[in-house]
């Protein structure tokens, strides 16, 4: 599904970024970006809300949240499905 805000994404980076701990950076790898790459995708979901009445209801901040929320919990249940490497548990939960 798509939605009616459009993030890039170095912005949504920087949504995570604001929400966790410890500070972490990020960085393009130019040999890994391809030159026929969009530089934008988005999804037009207007012919679908107009068929179905359908509207977005929660913000992308929010479902980020809920997201690291999700992990946070996983991580400190111990269930999480992979393993933090040798040292960073601590960093990872």
């Amino acid at each position: 599904m798509g939605g009616t805000q459009i993030y890039s994404v170095q912005e949504l980076i920087e949504i995570i970024r604001n929400r966790v701990v410890p500070i972490f950076k990020s960085s393009r790898t130019p040999g890994l970006v391809r030159a026929r790459d969009e530089p934008v995708i988005a999804g037009d979901v207007s012919k679908f809300q107009a068929c179905s009445g359908w509207a977005a209801e929660i913000e992308l901040f929010q479902t980020v949240q809920d997201m690291l929320n999700w992990w946070r919990r996983l991580f400190r249940s111990g269930s999480a499905p992979m393993t933090c490497r040798s040292g960073a548990k601590e960093r990872c939960a």
